[in-house]
């Protein structure tokens, strides 16, 4: 990674931490209930790379971690985790035919920072919420493995041996939603789409029809809350 977009990631960060400390600082002084919780999030990604020449979600991994809340009122809060996140992309059945067989795995730890809002139904305990915000991910490890179709072939299998070139920060940007049955237990969905790409040709790849890769994952799971 380039020291202007390591800086960058840094400002952006900063930025955003400082700004929701400010804001928790002042809506939780108005704020009698409990203001702070830890909780635990885990479940299952779907994803893929865009730039890889492979389609669809096709590629599992686990996310899991722990999470930490601070109420701003009885419908809004911030939260913090912070989560080990498997990622990459594999090809289908109908691509292992037609082109290659590929599969990229990656591995990250990552600390999102997402603002919650509870829709306007449900109980004082259960309901669902509406989420957004960023995220830093750091870049663990990654492999490339797969064969080329002779006649057409992909040409990500050109970087199995490049994989200590991809960038180690990404900044990610989420949506999704929690559902609570209870004040301790619920399940959530969200997409997190890359906003900064791990890996970006140089001028020598020009001949190597290589593209930008950018990570993009769903993730079904569930969210554990100690009151």
């Amino acid at each position: 990674m380039s020291k202007q977009k390591r800086r960058f990631l840094h400002i952006v960060m900063l930025t955003v931490v400082c700004s929701l400390f400010s804001f928790t600082t002042l809506h939780a002084q108005k704020y009698r209930g409990q203001r702070f919780k830890v909780g635990a999030v885990f479940g299952v990604n779907m994803a893929q790379i865009d730039g890889d020449r492979i389609f669809g979600y096709n590629k599992f991994g686990i996310q899991a971690g722990v999470q930490g809340i601070a109420m701003l009122n009885k419908k809004q809060y911030l939260s913090m985790e912070f989560m080990l996140s498997q990622r990459g992309a594999v090809t289908n059945s109908s691509e292992v035919q037609r082109i290659a067989m590929i599969n990229i795995r990656s591995n990250y730890v990552e600390a999102p920072i997402l603002y919650n809002i509870k829709l306007p139904f449900g109980t004082n305990t259960s309901g669902m919420y509406l989420y957004s915000g960023v995220s830093v991910a750091r870049l663990l490890g990654a492999r490339i493995n797969g064969v080329n179709n002779p006649k057409i072939g992909n040409p990500i299998l050109l970087l199995s041996d490049r994989v200590l070139e991809f960038d180690t920060f990404e900044l990610d940007y989420i949506i999704g939603g929690n559902y609570f049955f209870n004040k301790n237990f619920g399940v959530t969905f969200r997409h997190t789409i890359g906003m900064t790409t791990f890996f970006q040709p140089s001028v020598a790849d020009i001949d190597l029809e290589l593209k930008p890769l950018r990570n993009y994952f769903l993730t079904i799971g569930g969210v554990f809350i100690i009151n």
